[in-house]
């Protein structure tokens, strides 16, 4: 046993060289907006998934600000490459800027001008928000799972890492746009737009001619913002009605980022539980876990208290590993866990298709459905008549789709699912849940079938095959129905 524990603690070190560190995300799964990443709240790296928040802090340390306040002219003609290339490239609203800039670009080869455009950008990044653990507690439910030694109630609900920190972004990007033929006349009314926008004495008089330039009439302003609360927006303040409203908002922005709950999220520090103090208390982890390793007189490793004569060595079983398993087996709970309620969810929701579908007049039989996957109809085309002909399809047995992906969704749960949690919550050596701190999930039999949770692996009865491979008709005909109504369910006519 002792040799096979440091075989799998070496392949752990190999394997997972970041599973004990903290993580930073700043991908898509942070950037999606809709989901909410809050301080304390748990997360999945398994499955990028945002789980309950079980920590709870009263107040945050200062964050610390960087703002970034510029502006950049350019023409239409010649400064795409320029713009391209330059320090606005980097702007959260860049693909805006981009937008608008080959959008007039079209209109100035037809109408034989060329657009001017001022970009003015004031941007925010905050960072340093975290959570201070020394004040922090775990929720009284999280604390009420942990008592009850439910590792597996917790991990599912709080997830097996939770966000320490995270950083945030605002940005308030203004585009001026106007139409000239002149060089020399645009250049002037560039230098009175700067003026006005930025104050600057020394050229009032090219601010006091704006107004009457001839160029004031094609002269547009367009505001967005990325990062700022709802009601800073409704209430006007990002309203510019001309030129001189432009420095009193930009004074509003400022003051507006100093709000501790301004900026979208464009990162995180993700932090496992079992690096919490909190948790390691609730837990139990910090009571020490002692091992029996039993020999015979060969010296060849026997099962304890069996009846050949045998030497026992206790050997204290270290922290370090033990993180290292509660860490990748809370991963493969929750990512078990998620298998299966999504197997659920899917079932679930291709029957509420079909009953909509039901629900259509025949009139609408003939009518084409939208894919929801692909706009271009890449799959092919299905009709309403179509769809619900295949959902409704009976079996020769008698059964419909409905009643046998929720039999085959049991036979996952009997044969895979419940046997795998129940072997990672054994006790070992007198620790409740002690197999979970010490055997990783793929050295247990009753988990050893993971790739049957993995996709175009079909379940076939208490077993699972590739897709391929299936002997199984019936199977085969119902993985592609349910594929059929992942793309046009719900049902959306053209």
């Amino acid at each position: 046993i002792s040799r096979h524990v440091l075989l799998l603690a070496s392949l752990l070190l190999v394997s997972f060289p970041r599973a004990m560190a903290n993580v930073i995300i700043s991908d898509y799964r942070i950037g999606n907006r809709d989901v909410t990443p809050v301080l304390g709240r748990g997360f999945s790296l398994a499955t990028g998934n945002f789980q309950s928040t079980c920590l709870i802090f009263e107040g945050i340390p200062d964050p610390t600000y960087d703002l970034d306040y510029y502006f950049y002219g350019v023409e239409s003609r010649s400064g795409f490459t320029e713009v391209t290339n330059s320090k606005i490239s980097s702007s959260l609203n860049f693909g805006i800027v981009k937008q608008k800039m080959e959008m007039e670009y079209q209109r100035d080869v037809a109408r034989q001008s060329t657009s001017h455009f001022m970009f003015v950008v004031l941007r925010a990044d905050r960072y340093y928000e975290t959570v201070d653990e020394g004040h922090s507690t775990l929720s009284k439910s999280a604390s009420s799972i942990l008592q009850n030694r439910d590792y597996v109630g917790f991990f599912q609900a709080c997830g097996p890492a939770y966000i320490r920190s995270m950083r945030r972004s605002a940005e308030l990007t203004a585009i001026f746009t106007y139409h000239s033929d002149s060089a020399s006349l645009s250049a002037q009314f560039s230098l009175a737009l700067e003026a006005e926008l930025f104050g600057q004495s020394e050229a009032s008089s090219e601010s006091s001619s704006l107004s009457h330039s001839q160029f004031s009439s094609s002269l547009s302003a367009e505001v967005f913002t990325y990062g700022f609360k709802a009601e800073m927006s409704r209430a006007g303040n990002f309203v510019m009605r001309e030129p001189a409203d432009f420095k009193s908002m930009i004074s509003y922005a400022c003051s507006s980022l100093q709000d501790v709950d301004v900026g979208l999220v464009v990162s995180v520090e993700v932090v496992p539980w079992v690096n919490n103090l909190q948790f390691q208390q609730a837990s139990g982890m910090l009571k020490s876990m002692v091992m029996e390793i039993c020999t015979d007189a060969s010296g060849r490793e026997v099962t304890c208290d069996s009846e050949t004569e045998q030497t026992v060595t206790r050997r204290k079983f270290g922290g370090l590993m033990r993180k290292y398993f509660m860490i990748t087996n809370s991963e493969h709970i929750v990512k078990v866990d998620e298998y299966y309620r999504t197997s659920l969810e899917k079932i679930l929701f291709t029957r509420k298709c079909g009953n909509a579908l039901q629900l259509m007049p025949i009139s609408f039989d003939n009518l084409e459905l939208r894919s929801q996957q692909c706009p271009m109809d890449c799959s092919g085309r299905k009709t309403v008549k179509q769809l619900r002909d295949a959902l409704n399809e009976r079996a020769d047995n008698g059964s419909y789709l409905f009643g046998r992906e929720m039999l085959r969704a049991r036979d996952v749960f009997t044969n895979y699912v419940a046997p795998c949690l129940e072997a990672l919550t054994e006790m070992v050596h007198d620790v409740e849940n002690g197999k979970m701190q010490t055997v990783h999930w793929q050295s247990l039999e009753e988990c050893g079938a993971f790739m049957c949770t993995l996709p175009g692996v079909l379940w076939e009865r208490n077993t699972c095959v590739l897709r391929s491979m299936s002997s199984d008709a019936q199977v085969v005909a119902d993985s592609v129905v349910m594929g059929i109504a992942d793309e046009f369910c719900m049902p959306i006519l053209k």
